[in-house]
């Protein structure tokens, strides 16, 4: 093109129609962010809780099936290179907090409510909403 008189609407149409078409393929192969977020929440729900309840040996197994998970999940994304704009910063953001749920959470539990299920599990449900926070923001 050289000015803007050799954009006619027919033209336009078809340039409007293409990004609506590159939205809808972004949109779809970006739906492994809220899964991928989704999971991570799930695993913080179970893990956290039994992280704080288990002693000794079983310990070592939840610390283990812990970075199996963490694993696989990197596994799950590592092929998938279409993300959602904003996707680092967000996932930045609820990482960030996550983390110092868990540690504060882990701490607190450890220091004043060892072994009590009543802390533990609600405390897991906590540790988890960064992640299904920003799975809702990734939809």
């Amino acid at each position: 093109m050289t000015g803007d008189d050799d954009v006619s609407p027919a033209w336009a149409a078809v340039a409007l129609a293409e990004i609506d078409q590159s939205r809808a393929a972004v949109r779809e192969h970006s739906a492994w962010v809220g899964r991928a977020l989704i999971a991570y929440g799930m695993a913080s729900v179970v893990f956290f809780p039994v992280s704080g309840l288990v002693h000794g040996f079983w310990s070592v197994v939840v610390g283990v099936c812990w970075g199996v998970f963490l694993v696989s999940v990197l596994c799950y994304a590592a092929p998938r290179r279409v993300m959602v704009r904003g996707f680092r910063a967000l996932y930045l953001r609820a990482t960030a907090a996550w983390t110092a749920l868990w540690l504060a959470g882990s701490a607190i539990g450890h220091l004043l409510f060892a072994d009590r299920v009543a802390f533990w599990v609600p405390a897991g449900v906590v540790v988890a909403l960064p992640m299904f926070a920003a799975a809702a923001r990734t939809r």
